[in-house]
């Protein structure tokens, strides 16, 4: 990661819609923002781990190597004969010492053995008019021109399989992503019990390993986890309808603003580069604030959507924006 430090002045205006309003603080009398960039070497970039500083910590913060490759790092130490030269990268959490994180929870948190309940595909059919799964979920929102304040209010065609829905006002567009970004929660009636796990707090959503559980064609992954009944919900295959979905959504609350000064308002609409995990390759998606939450629908279906991890958007200069942690 990289932290550039801009003022207005400072900032020449670039293509591809890169924003050049930089006032989100005071430097004295100069108008100032705390920029915090993707490293060069992606296979190291840490700036999803950093996505919830703000612009007073970002004031004091340097990270002096995130503009060079980690080869390139090493070759500096070694010419100036430090031991780390040669040291192998960390492969885990560096605050959990050498352990690994499944092992480390199974030392902090109580097993308690519960069922395993696999859902099949076709399950997905019988949820008619649900957009947010499967061979629901096949298209993408549309719209005419904007409006000035970003929100199209005349003209809308709204198609995701089975739900088509057009000339959408404000309502009608927020109750669509509402329903696009839904997620279903599972009842044991909806598939059959297939396995024992030994806690599902230990497991979450597109994890394979851990489960155990033979007799498939195909590796099965976790859909879905009720911790309060105990119960994982798996299904078979890589392309399985239940890790698949199109949009999710963040409440107001919980949306986080690197920087402030890009802060979306109710009603805009804006397209960034996206995150839901550490070293996803960026997604593009269009952003929707609305009333309560941000809605973001993406370009392409996304794998293992999990509320209570973190998304991160950037511009298309690599800086990161925002991050928010999603919602069910």
């Amino acid at each position: 990661a990289m932290v550039k430090k801009s003022t207005l002045e400072e900032v020449p205006v670039m293509d591809g819609g890169v924003p050049v309003d930089m006032v989100s603080g005071r430097d004295g009398d100069e108008d100032i923002a705390y920029r915090i960039i993707a490293g060069s070497d992606n296979n190291k970039d840490q700036t999803y781990f950093l996505c919830q500083l703000t612009q007073q910590q970002l004031s004091k913060a340097l990270f002096p190597i995130g503009d060079i490759v980690k080869p390139e790092v090493r070759r500096l130490a070694a010419e100036a004969g430090l031991p780390s030269a040669d040291k192998k990268d960390s492969q885990g959490i560096c605050f959990v010492g050498k352990v690994d994180l499944p092992v480390f929870l199974q030392q902090k948190l109580t097993a308690k053995d519960g069922e395993v309940v696999e859902i099949f595909s076709d399950f997905y059919g019988t949820l008619e008019g649900y957009p947010g799964y499967g061979s629901h979920q096949g298209g993408d929102i549309h719209t005419v021109e904007p409006e000035a304040n970003g929100l199209p209010t005349k003209e809308v065609t709204f198609s995701t399989g089975d739900l088509s829905l057009e000339n959408m006002g404000r309502d009608d567009l927020e109750n669509a992503l509402a329903s696009l970004s839904r997620v279903y929660r599972y009842k044991k009636s909806d598939g059959k019990v297939i396995g024992k796990h030994f806690g599902a707090q230990f497991f979450t959503i597109g994890q394979r390993k851990g489960l155990n559980i033979g007799g498939h064609k195909e590796s099965i992954f976790v859909i879905d986890t009720n911790i309060d009944d105990n119960i994982i919900y798996v299904g078979e295959g890589h392309h399985h309808p239940g890790l698949l979905r199109k949009a999710l959504r963040i409440a107001n609350d919980e949306v986080h603003w690197i920087r402030e000064d890009l802060k979306m308002e109710d009603g805009q609409v804006r397209n960034y580069n996206v995150r839901i995990r550490y070293r996803q390759p960026l997604q593009k998606a269009k952003l929707y604030q609305m009333k309560d939450y941000m809605y973001f629908v993406f370009e392409e279906h996304q794998r293992g959507i999990s509320a209570g991890q973190f998304t991160v958007w950037y511009d298309e200069s690599g800086e990161m924006v925002g991050s928010g942690v999603i919602g069910l």
